[in-house]
């Protein structure tokens, strides 16, 4: 389990012990420093724009890292929550969505293509292509 990113901060703002904005954004830049840009809160997942490229931060090989996983077994990411979408739509056979909010330059279009990358990538691997495809844009 992935409790702690690399600076030593928690992956889940749940798990700070007294809670108040000063130690949120101290997790929040913690995470920043160390080119971490995502940290959840309970089933919410927090991105911070790095405004620069990070290598390994997408791809076949990352997504790879979270086919069929929790959330809490990697480290927080888009692919965790879509993953999580994506699970829920095929093995549960309902409607999914995935909300995606924040301010203008925040970074929404590109968590938006994240979250259809994992699931193009998925779908194209399974039976149910179509099927899924139909869902999504519904």
């Amino acid at each position: 389990m992935a409790y702690r990113g690399k600076g030593g901060a928690v992956n889940d703002l749940v798990l700070i012990d007294h809670v108040d904005e000063q130690k949120i954004l101290e997790c929040l830049e913690n995470h920043h420093r160390h080119n971490e840009i995502y940290t959840y809160i309970g089933p919410v997942l927090i991105s911070v724009n790095p405004y620069k490229d990070i290598s390994g931060l997408y791809g076949s090989g990352r997504i790879k890292k979270y086919v069929t996983k929790k959330m809490y077994e990697n480290n927080p990411h888009v692919y965790a929550i879509a993953e999580n979408a994506y699970r829920n739509m095929v093995e549960n056979l309902q409607n999914e969505c995935v909300v995606i909010t924040g301010e203008s330059g925040s970074g929404k279009t590109e968590a938006a293509k994240k979250v259809m990358e994992y699931v193009a990538a998925m779908s194209s691997k399974s039976r149910e292509v179509q099927r899924v495809k139909n869902q999504l844009l519904e």
